[in-house]
């Protein structure tokens, strides 16, 4: 009886572990290298134009990251006391959501992950209708191995119709929203406490209904997963393209010494 209680509890942890790690994992780590990089970007474009005048230029990506945080406060019901979409405040405070939740309320807790990370799941969507509107739909399709995908990428970029200002304006709110898929140190310490109510609740939730092999988790995954790999495009492309922005930036920056 012992042994195989043991062996349910520990194959509800591997499945949820597996499952998580699909989900998350490679989204996750896309959107860490997002934040490092559009960190550098706004050190480098803050030296080229000065502080004030980069943060004014991308403050449309500001207030996406701020609705980000706010849209996840209603799906989770947490109540929202103010919001500032964008401000030169202090503390290099630009933006922020004040909230209020029921720290005995799982959805709540588990809301926390959500609404921590918002500007990443968002952001991604944002920057995928941007990246359609453009005319990169071949880029967000899914071609292997990574030489022919950057190949389509680039046929794509070549194809881009460089007459026309829409064009400019996508590429424009491009690098503001792209340039704001960033965690705050208050996000970040908000989604830790988040993420461990996500990984009890899944272990909880097949732990619940491996016996009856409902599969529920499993059907999760099987429809997020679409969705993820549709963001995970988006997110390559935009690392390309904060790269090259990235390389402008650091080049027009040695030209100015």
């Amino acid at each position: 009886m012992a042994n195989s209680l043991f062996s349910y509890l520990y194959r509800g942890l591997m499945i949820s572990g597996h499952q998580l790690l699909a989900l998350l994992a490679f989204p996750l780590l896309l959107a860490l290298g997002m934040h490092y990089l559009a960190r550098l970007l706004q050190n480098r474009g803050m030296h080229l134009i000065g502080e004030k005048p980069f943060l004014y230029l991308t403050a449309p990506g500001t207030a996406i990251h701020e609705l980000s945080h706010a849209i996840f406060c209603l799906v989770f019901f947490h109540k929202i006391k103010s919001i500032t979409l964008f401000q030169m405040g202090k503390d290099n405070l630009l933006g922020c959501v004040v909230h209020t939740y029921n720290p005995r309320n799982p959805w709540h807790q588990v809301g926390n992950f959500f609404i921590a990370t918002g500007p990443i799941w968002l952001g991604c969507a944002a920057l995928y209708g941007l990246l359609l509107l453009m005319g990169w739909s071949n880029a967000l399709v899914d071609v292997r191995p990574w030489g022919a995908w950057l190949t389509s990428l680039g046929k794509s970029a070549w194809a881009l119709p460089f007459h026309d200002w829409q064009l400019y304006v996508g590429l424009y709110l491009f690098l503001c929203v792209g340039s704001h898929v960033t965690l705050s140190p208050p996000d970040l310490r908000a989604a830790w406490g988040g993420a461990v109510a996500v990984v009890l609740a899944w272990i909880f939730i097949n732990w619940a209904t491996l016996w009856a092999a409902w599969d529920l988790t499993q059907h999760a995954v099987t429809w997020f997963l679409p969705w993820i790999h549709k963001g995970c495009l988006a997110m390559l492309v935009a690392l390309v393209l904060e790269l090259v922005l990235l390389l402008v930036v650091s080049l027009l920056g040695l030209v100015r010494r």
